[in-house]
């Protein structure tokens, strides 16, 4: 599958733990299904944690992902989302540029409790 969708243990945000290749069809399948947890839970924030990943979407990519699917689908640009990568991992230091210009609230982090800290603060 190449991820696995959780809630939190304090129930403020959702999980998605991604594994393996990072492709803009896992991106898509992705935030199909936790649009549609956040949906049925009221919740408005993800922390998707991609340190065992291996980014292989283009620019393009993610720029047409971001700018047109994520919205198409409901991806609401009110919605938290704090992205987790690991410490030598810049590959997604450019999708986190792509996000902010494209509207949406998204933090890259290298650290686990920094990105927990901004997703449950106020």
């Amino acid at each position: 599958m190449g991820y696995k969708i959780t809630i939190s243990e304090n129930n403020k945000y959702i999980v998605v733990t991604y594994e393996g290749t990072f492709t803009l069809d896992l991106a898509k399948r992705s935030t199909k299904e936790f649009v549609e947890v956040l949906e049925s839970t009221g919740i408005q924030r993800v922390l998707c944690d991609v340190r065992n990943t291996s980014n292989v979407m283009s620019v393009l990519e993610g720029f047409n992902y971001l700018n047109k699917y994520a919205g198409d689908i409901g991806f609401s640009k009110n919605v938290r989302l704090a992205g987790l990568a690991s410490e030598h991992d810049k590959s997604y230091e450019f999708n986190e540029t792509l996000a902010i210009n494209a509207g949406y609230n998204l933090k890259l982090f290298y650290s686990f409790q920094k990105a927990n800290d901004w997703l449950t603060q106020y």
